[in-house]
């Protein structure tokens, strides 16, 4: 259901719009509504000065729009009839945007939350989103939880100049800093999509540069990791990207003694030269999943030493590997 209303009195225009979107056997499936407020001179003689009514909407006439969405149920949302591939599969989402101030120099508020989404099996997830400008600086504020746990925490700043960009003036200088992180996640929480896995997943990343040229790096270890054949007392992994090329560590430690560490440097041009690097020490390997049918076990001891090196599209490889009491089962 549709409903539209526009009045125009005093040289202000007032529109307002609601949408309720409802399935013939579910009933109503959320709603969205729009208000905006607008001190403007249509007249013809002022429509005639175009450039004129450009300017002073831009500058001078002071814009005041709100967009609420209310229970919109992600599951009934038509998102095939219009051609996108839905995102979520279950949930619902709440929101709201304030829009207050010139086009030049706006005030911006926005409030986005998400309650029991669903990505396939992935379900149970929260979220609450905000992002905030003013004073030609843009705030971001993302915090995610799991099946009652708290996921990840993201903030991000920049001062960004809106005057700018309508002015259709570059804005790739502009900097930008992202921070993220992850506090003790428990992994046991998702033993339906990694059977048997156990521990506390911890991260921290960050983003900074220009919309020109980004760098980041990320640092993730997992505590007590716990795969059911597999046990680790160490087990972290490190990235990072300065704009020119990947690089990427990954240190494993068994408790049984077992060693693993990988090295990596990938650049984002084909034409240079990649190294990877692989080393195992008596890694014992237990890779189960009765669903799974090739292979649905991979088990022995890991002994390796690899290289790789060269372009991307002709790397070389040199090392050895070896498996003492292995199993397979396909």
């Amino acid at each position: 259901d549709v409903r539209v209303e526009v009045d125009y009195k005093q040289r202000r225009l007032d529109l307002r719009a609601d949408v309720h979107l409802q399935q013939a056997l579910g009933g109503d499936a959320g709603a969205l509504s729009a208000q905006v407020e607008l001190p403007i001179d249509l007249s013809l003689a002022a429509l005639r000065q175009s450039r004129r009514l450009v300017a002073e909407l831009e500058h001078k006439t002071p814009v005041a729009a709100v967009i609420t969405i209310a229970h919109l149920d992600v599951s009934r949302f038509p998102f095939a009839q219009l051609g996108i591939e839905p995102p979520l599969t279950a949930g619902t989402v709440e929101g709201s945007l304030e829009l207050r101030g010139t086009l030049h120099q706006p005030t911006l508020d926005v409030d986005l939350e998400g309650h029991q989404l669903a990505r396939g099996k992935v379900d149970k997830i929260e979220l609450f989103a905000s992002l905030d400008y003013a004073d030609k600086l843009a705030s971001l504020k993302l915090d995610a939880s799991l099946r009652g746990a708290p996921l990840v925490h993201v903030l991000g700043r920049a001062p960004f100049d809106v005057q700018r960009l309508l002015d259709q003036q570059s804005a790739r200088d502009t900097p930008v800093k992202v921070d993220l992180e992850v506090t003790g996640f428990n992994l046991g929480r998702v033993q339906d999509l990694l059977p048997k896995v156990a521990g506390r997943l911890s991260a921290r990343g960050e983003m900074r540069g220009t919309f020109a040229g980004l760098t980041g790096k990320l640092d993730l270890a997992i505590a007590a990791l716990d795969l059911g054949g597999m046990k680790y007392d160490q087990f972290a992994a490190h990235g990072s990207f300065d704009g020119k090329r990947v690089l990427a560590r990954l240190d494993a430690h068994e408790v049984k003694g077992g060693v693993l560490t990988a090295n990596a440097s990938l650049p984002l041009d084909a034409r240079q030269p990649l190294t990877v690097t692989l080393r195992a020490s008596g890694f014992y390997l237990h890779l189960e999943n009765p669903s799974l049918t090739n292979p649905r076990l991979l088990e022995g001891t890991l002994d390796a030493a690899l290289d790789v090196r060269g372009p991307r599209a002709n790397p070389t490889v040199h090392g050895s590997l070896k498996m003492d009491h292995g199993a397979l089962a396909l």
